[in-house]
């Protein structure tokens, strides 16, 4: 595969970055998942386990958001072609995304066929197709985007504003109470806020205001007062990957609805990061059994740059700027996976040889959005957050 090491300037580590996502295989260009994004690539195996419907909806923003800054049709080609993958075969009869389609039949669970839907995965499909919209004018796309997010709120949204982690369509299940981080309600589920509000921007229908500002209100309640949130309910631990989504979710919603209460969240959680950010640059992966967790991985890595990029009034410009060399030491700088980033560890310290598509995603958007800072030059769609 080659060292990660990254020794090229921001520039190229970017340019690399955006024709790996383009010309590497991560997206399927034939075949009957043509449009998908895959996973990763598993430099092992040398194979791709997975169409992922989530970074499928990741991959169509993060398309949408390159084509907005280069005006190059390819971006948009591409982004089509995931959308119309998301639509035509990731779609369930009642309206909601499946998750996963794995190209080993045997590996059943949480394949399209065990019928799993998960909020989240629904929410980042709706904001990318919306997104799409918005360029293209095509209705398909917002017909498709009326009906998931009618779904997730008549399904899946509670009263109360929170959403239910996982639906199970086989048995009509709903759960919101699972061990991992991603079936449980949480903080995370701010990040939905994007998509509804998006939609909500099109269509002017209050109900798809109101589920954002009901979903945010909700995220609240799981943030600590040193501005961590909660990711795990039964313990207080914390995953900074999701913790980094409802501080996603709530910057986006806060500057749209001119929201003090949900940018002061944003703000402390993003500040929190930096506070205990590592010798080497990067950050913690989890706050665990209280004491931190600094096996990094580049998800979060880019997250962390992203967010502290937008709120850079309040962050030293030595702390992102570390942040975003530590984050390219993770690059792949030649090889035939030459401009992707690599996964990172676990929280056990095993080091995965991922080539991985949403922590390229995250990182090419973080880059840009942090050399854009650097030139004074930062403007953001929050509606194109990947």
């Amino acid at each position: 595969m080659g060292k990660t090491k990254s020794k090229m300037n921001l520039d190229d580590s970017i340019k690399l970055a955006k024709e790996w996502l383009l010309n590497s295989g991560i997206q399927n260009l034939e075949g009957v998942h043509k449009g998908a994004f895959n996973s990763r690539f598993d430099v092992d195996k040398k194979n791709y386990p997975y169409a992922y419907s989530e970074i499928t909806g990741y991959g169509t923003n993060t398309l949408i958001f390159l084509y907005n800054l280069e005006k190059n049709n390819l971006y948009l080609d591409r982004a089509k072609l995931a959308a119309d993958w998301l639509i035509n075969k990731a779609t369930h009869k009642s309206g909601g995304i499946l998750t996963r389609h794995f190209y080993d039949e045997a590996n059943f669970m949480g394949s399209f066929e065990s019928e799993e839907i998960f909020a989240f995965d629904c929410g980042m499909v709706l904001n990318g197709v919306t997104s799409l919209y918005n360029i293209t004018k095509e209705k398909a796309y917002l017909n498709f985007s009326i009906k998931l997010a009618d779904f997730m709120i008549n399904k899946m949204q509670k009263p109360d504003g929170s959403f239910y982690a996982v639906y199970h369509a086989k048995n009509n299940k709903l759960i919101d109470d699972g061990e991992k981080w991603s079936t449980q309600s949480g903080a995370l589920h701010a990040k939905l806020s994007i998509g509804l509000i998006n939609l909500y921007e099109i269509t002017k229908n209050d109900k798809y205001k109101n589920s954002a500002r009901k979903v945010c209100d909700d995220s609240l309640k799981y943030q600590k007062e040193d501005g961590r949130f909660i990711t795990f309910k039964k313990t207080g631990d914390t995953l900074f990957h999701p913790h980094c989504y409802a501080a996603e979710g709530l910057y986006v919603a806060g500057n749209y609805f001119d929201n003090e209460k949900y940018l002061e969240a944003s703000k402390k959680s993003t500040i929190y990061l930096f506070e205990n950010q590592l010798k080497d640059g990067g950050t913690p992966q989890m706050f665990k059994n209280d004491k931190f967790i600094d096996f990094e991985r580049t998800d979060i890595l880019g997250q962390a740059l992203r967010i502290g990029v937008l709120f850079s009034k309040y962050i030293e410009n030595e702390k992102l700027d570390k942040l975003a060399k530590r984050l390219l030491e993770f690059q792949v700088i030649n090889g035939d996976q030459k401009g992707g980033f690599t996964y990172g560890y676990d929280e056990f310290g095993k080091k995965y040889k991922h080539v991985n598509s949403w922590c390229t995603m995250f990182a090419i958007q973080s880059l840009e959005l942090y050399q854009q800072s650097l030139e004074n030059k930062l403007k953001f769609n929050g509606f194109l957050l990947v």
